[in-house]
């Protein structure tokens, strides 16, 4: 069984990526890399929409 809890391990974190604490990345990381990357392009493409007029 401690075989297969390590291989899934494996399958979800990454000792080529590091967090906020400099652990090894997870899926988790993963997500939250992805959300914040979309959250940026999301105010990007709503400032392009409505342009300040100067």
């Amino acid at each position: 069984m401690q075989d297969i809890a390590k291989v899934i391990k494996g399958a979800f974190i990454s000792p080529n990526e590091r967090d906020n604490n400099f652990e090894p990345a997870n899926v988790v990381d993963g997500l939250y890399a992805i959300a914040r990357a979309l959250d940026r392009l999301a105010e990007a493409v709503e400032q392009l929409a409505n342009p300040k007029e100067d």
